[in-house]
């Protein structure tokens, strides 16, 4: 890439310092950086983490935005995107670590074609246990993520600026996001080698039966407007009745047993999505709020 600034990293944040420093620290380690900035939305966050990411000494431009209330994912990542510089954006959360080399493998495959670059994803435990290991293969607009995603910045906000707002504030935002991105021709593809190392929980292992809900109330209505998309989101009606019956006893209680923090979630996904089945259409975008750089 001949760009002065190929690459802009968005990371919103809400109070994860150690983890945003641990990314900033893996991308100033790797060898293979190409010219690249961080652009951190201080996303209302209590423990200071835009101060403390503003006085390290990087070897790359790090731009730090604040916002003064809590943002939705999409629109913090907005926030960030509208003050980049880079020909490309890397959506990457504050809890997305990378491994050397990811940045210039995106770059990489940029240059073979613009597309929507999706990256291999490990999701590790806060104590470093591997729980799973996700290589980047086939993937669709499910597996848009801000995990580890890069697309051309002009693409990307031309899209998202124009995204409707989904009724619930948790799931779905992501699945949008490249639905709509595919709808404006652009090809989602692989980019087995580059990896991210994602931070935390699995989120359906989560066991928290509101996040569950509203993931599964989103995808109902995600569904009914792109129908295409029903399938990667569980809500085929052949898979909600299938789960109905996985669900119910004496196969329910046994999962209950084995799997309480999986099951609950699941659950509580299919009781959201049999009520968004009835959910009105998708509403208009709400505005999102400009903020200055620090």
């Amino acid at each position: 890439m001949s760009a002065a600034l190929d690459l802009s990293v968005l990371t919103p944040t809400s109070g994860r310092a150690g983890l945003v420093l641990r990314k900033l620290e893996a991308l100033a380690a790797d060898a293979e950086r190409p010219a690249l900035e961080v652009v951190l939305l201080d996303n209302a966050g209590p423990d200071g983490v835009g101060d403390r990411v503003a006085a390290g000494d990087w070897p790359f431009a790090v731009r730090v935005l604040r916002s003064r209330e809590r943002l939705p994912a999409g629109p913090a990542r907005l926030v960030a995107g509208r003050a980049a510089r880079g020909r490309f954006v890397w959506l990457s959360d504050d809890d997305c670590v990378p491994h050397a080399g990811a940045a210039a493998r995106h770059l990489a495959r940029q240059a073979l074609g613009r597309c929507v670059g999706v990256g291999s994803v490990r999701f590790v435990a806060d104590d470093g246990r591997l729980l799973n290991a996700l290589p980047a293969r086939r993937p669709g607009p499910a597996q848009v993520t801000g995990v580890n995603t890069v697309v051309e910045r002009a693409a990307w906000l031309q899209v998202a600026e124009r995204l409707p707002t989904l009724p619930r504030r948790y799931g779905g935002e992501d699945t949008l996001l490249g639905l709509a991105l595919e709808d404006a021709g652009l090809r989602i593809a692989p980019v087995p080698g580059a990896w991210v190392d994602h931070v935390g929980p699995i989120p359906s292992s989560s066991g928290d039966p509101a996040k569950g809900y509203d993931a599964g109330y989103n995808a109902a209505v995600l569904a009914a407007a792109y129908p295409r998309a029903a399938w990667a989101l569980g809500v085929h009606p052949l898979q909600l009745r299938a789960k109905r019956a996985l669900l119910a006893p004496p196969v329910g209680s046994l999962a209950r047993r084995t799997a309480p923090r999986l099951t609950a979630f699941e659950a509580a996904y299919l009781a959201g999505a049999i009520d968004g089945r009835a959910a009105p259409r998708l509403a208009t975008p709400t505005a999102i709020p400009q903020e200055d750089p620090a």
